[in-house]
């Protein structure tokens, strides 16, 4: 073969595999170039690294938030810049022997959040979602704010509307939620704690409160009233005999304590049943059982339900009420039921 033949042969190779190879070449530029122009168009919203890294998880723990699991680390604090999702976070780790504090911060343009834990029992967050469109179908914010010493509290804010909500217990407060707002609420937690499961677990608790004022058994409440009062005897032989009598209630007697009006209590009466109530508490997670059987005792819980809308719960609510404080059946109804507040339904031991 002549030189000028080999160069021949090779020119028209090259040519054959530039047909076929150019359009795919181009393919490939045209999709790169898309991709790049829009990264974040159906972006997942950003999971905090703070659960991606389990630094931290948290759980319902008698009514309140609290961690459930804390990595163990030394005082530091972290930043991460998220070019593709024009996103930054930011952490600081407090560690002092058995106190954790830890304060994260993110930034996006779909979301927002700032959050403050610590052991002494402080949970706060402000968490805002941004639509990524123009409407309010997806825009909310939801700020809580929980201390140690005082009831929690929720803002929830959407459809350019803000709710508050108050409460000893966030199971509570989520049954004076409507539907939205409490979905705004637990959407948020189950991305903080995946496993949490807040939204199940209340439905559950929902159902079975409902057919415990439904179907109501038992409920003679007037011994539990009447050992309350024996704890202000001048003898101190039957205050003790009423201290143990009430211990050997259990779990239930906790939202009975709840649930009542602490003014109408002696010194002596308030610091016993304190006592009393610590001893009952559990540090486990909440379970629905436990909620139940907590909540069932308390008038608070049956003045939240019976404000639901539903014309029989409301009934049965109203009677667990009746029965809680020792009033005779009837006296309170559907009529009474648009002025009762949370103090006119807590049970009076004077």
């Amino acid at each position: 073969m002549t030189v000028y033949s080999a160069v021949s042969l090779r020119i028209n190779i090259f040519k054959r595999c530039s047909r076929n190879f150019l359009p795919l070449l181009l393919l490939l530029l045209v999709t790169s170039f898309a991709v790049a122009q829009d990264p974040v168009k159906d972006a997942e919203l950003l999971e905090p690294f703070i659960v991606r890294m389990s630094w931290i998880s948290f759980d319902v723990i008698n009514g309140r938030i609290a961690s459930r699991y804390i990595r163990r680390m030394q005082s530091r604090s972290l930043s991460l810049h998220h070019a593709t999702l024009d996103a930054d976070e930011h952490a600081v780790v407090r560690v002092r022997g058995s106190e954790f504090s830890l304060k994260y911060e993110l930034t996006s343009p779909r979301q927002s959040l700032q959050l403050h834990y610590d052991t002494s029992g402080v949970f706060q967050f402000d968490y805002q979602r941004f639509d990524s469109k123009d409407g309010l179908g997806d825009s909310y914010r939801v700020n809580l704010r929980q201390n140690h010493s005082r009831p929690l509290e929720i803002e929830i804010t959407r459809l350019k509307q803000t709710e508050t909500y108050q409460s000893s217990q966030i199971w509570l407060a989520m049954f004076a939620m409507p539907v939205k707002d409490r979905q705004c609420l637990t959407d948020f937690l189950a991305r903080l704690s995946p496993r949490l499961d807040l939204e199940l677990r209340y439905n559950e608790v929902l159902g079975k409160l409902s057919r415990v004022a439904l179907y109501p058994g038992g409920g003679d409440y007037g011994a539990v009233r009447s050992l309350i009062k024996q704890l202000n005897s001048p003898t101190f032989a039957e205050r003790q005999v009423a201290d143990r009598q009430l211990r050997m209630y259990g779990r239930p007697l906790i939202g009975f304590l709840a649930g009542i009006d602490q003014s109408t209590l002696s010194t002596e009466q308030r610091a016993r049943l304190r006592r009393i109530s610590q001893s009952l508490i559990s540090w486990d997670s909440d379970t629905v059982e436990q909620v139940v059987t907590s909540l069932r005792l308390n008038p608070i819980t049956w003045l939240a339900l019976a404000n639901r809308g539903d014309l029989l719960l409301q009934r049965g609510a109203l009677a667990q009420i009746e029965k809680l404080k020792g009033l005779p059946p009837g006296v309170l109804n559907l009529q009474s039921l648009p002025r009762l507040i949370a103090d006119d339904v807590k049970i009076q031991l004077r």
